[in-house]
């Protein structure tokens, strides 16, 4: 299977049920998604949609997926909230996820595992 890699950043303060990734192209068509991201087309069941809010205000409707994750050489299916929005990072892992993945957040480094890759948004140091 084909690794796609995506520069992902750990949010300590996300206690969303879902982690968030921006994708080019949604479309819902009843229980179905269909999705691109970087050229690649995906095709997953919709488990539900959430609703992203700034404050008390709606601004992001986001289709949530079951979706394959190959983190530090092992295979984890996650909950992932697909968003079209123009977004600070290209996906958001969620506490619960890095809770999956075993990992700790250490705020006076930079990175703990990486498999570098390009920058891929203004937001990336």
């Amino acid at each position: 299977m084909e690794k796609n890699p995506v520069r992902a950043k750990f949010d300590t303060g996300n206690s969303t049920k879902a982690s968030m990734l921006h994708v080019d192209k949604i479309e819902v068509k009843g229980k179905k998604v269909f999705w691109e991201k970087n050229g690649y087309k995906f095709e997953d069941e919709l488990l539900y949609i959430s609703k992203a809010l700034r404050g008390q205000e709606s601004f992001d409707d986001r289709p949530v997926i079951e979706h394959e994750i190959h983190f530090n050489n092992k295979t984890y299916i996650a909950e992932i909230a697909l968003s079209l929005k123009d977004t600070a990072s290209e996906m958001l892992v969620n506490r619960k996820l890095m809770t999956k993945f075993k990992v700790a957040v250490n705020p006076n480094r930079r990175f703990i595992l990486s498999d570098k890759t390009e920058r891929n948004d203004k937001g990336d140091h």
